[in-house]
């Protein structure tokens, strides 16, 4: 096999797969040898990655994302109906006004 520079950054950063040979020998419908399950109703998000960093990355934007869409939905139940959401969220329902 020929050395190839990019092969030491990427498992630097965690961005290792396992080879075209390797996955060629893999069944198609097997199970995974290490499933990462979490409970049945849990809301935690699963990330499917190899590399930790990545799943770090995503876990962060989304737990970002949730942090502000709480907050201004909270904004926006108490009154500011102005507030800015997230790009990609929706505002949540308004009660109407009891008469």
């Amino acid at each position: 096999m020929p050395y190839d520079p990019r092969i030491k950054t990427r498992e630097h950063y965690s961005y290792v797969t396992i080879g075209v040979n390797r996955l060629k020998q893999i069944e198609p419908g097997s199970l995974p040898n290490n499933s990462k399950t979490s409970e049945r109703y849990s809301r935690r998000p699963r990330v499917l990655s190899v590399s930790a960093l990545r799943r770090q990355q995503l876990l962060d934007f989304y737990f970002d994302c949730l942090l502000k869409y709480r907050r201004a939905s909270c904004e926006y139940r108490a009154g500011n109906l102005n507030v800015v959401f997230p790009p990609g969220m929706y505002r949540p329902y308004l009660d109407p006004p009891r008469v």
